[in-house]
């Protein structure tokens, strides 16, 4: 797209993912993590005081192995390990998990289980709270999930409709973060308070006499 940099996972098989970033917020592919989770994409973009903020993408399947239910849990407590400001979206498929209470019926050793697990030992928020999934005949369910480090990240969360024949609603994220302004761009601005207004008003009058005299000849 026209003004944003695409970052993608490149598969041959499973699910892809992608985050589009504006092109003036300068963000780069972060393509160091360890963890052989596949179904992610990461990028850095630069917040104030010399920071970053690591933004990723992930989807895991229901179908998941056990194993690489535990890659994503290993990717997860790497990343928060190394940056103090993350946004971690997307599609976890963990339908069992009470996220207003942070419990679940699950056995200890499941995945879901030892995800909820992670998510606490990482000290991470999850901001959605209304269902994101709904099919017919089947319970609506929280699977498209939000994560960051602090409640104050987030401002709010929109619930929006669904994409082409998604079952899956969009979410909109309002984040609060303080981003570099773009050094190259110039902003004018002008200096109303020292404006001429008497020399204004005198040019207008002016003007107005001189329609009124045009009109008064023509006729």
């Amino acid at each position: 797209m026209e003004g944003y940099d695409m970052f993608y996972n490149e598969l041959d098989k499973g699910r892809g993912v992608i985050i589009y970033t504006q092109t003036n917020l300068h963000a780069e592919i972060e393509d160091t993590i360890t963890g052989s989770y596949n179904e992610m994409i990461w990028c850095k973009l630069p917040i104030k005081q010399g920071m970053e903020i690591i933004v990723g993408c992930i989807y895991r399947s229901p179908s998941s192995s056990f194993d690489n239910s535990s890659n994503l849990n290993h990717v997860l407590r790497e990343i928060t390990s190394r940056y103090p400001q993350v946004l971690i979206v997307g599609d976890f498929n963990y339908r069992d998990i009470d996220w207003e209470k942070e419990t679940t019926n699950t056995q200890p050793g499941s995945p879901c289980y030892e995800f909820l697990e992670c998510v606490k030992d990482c000290y991470l928020i999850q901001h959605v709270g209304d269902y994101t999934r709904y099919r017919q005949h089947e319970t609506p369910s929280i699977l498209d999930l939000v994560f960051t480090k602090y409640e104050e990240d987030i401002n709010d969360i929109l619930v929006m409709e669904p994409l082409g024949k998604s079952d899956h609603v969009s979410l909109k994220i309002s984040l609060n973060l303080n981003i570099p302004k773009n050094s190259t761009t110039e902003t004018i601005k002008y200096r109303y308070y020292r404006g001429n207004y008497e020399d204004m008003k005198q040019e207008i009058t002016k003007k107005m006499n001189e329609l009124e005299e045009s009109d008064t000849a023509n006729t």
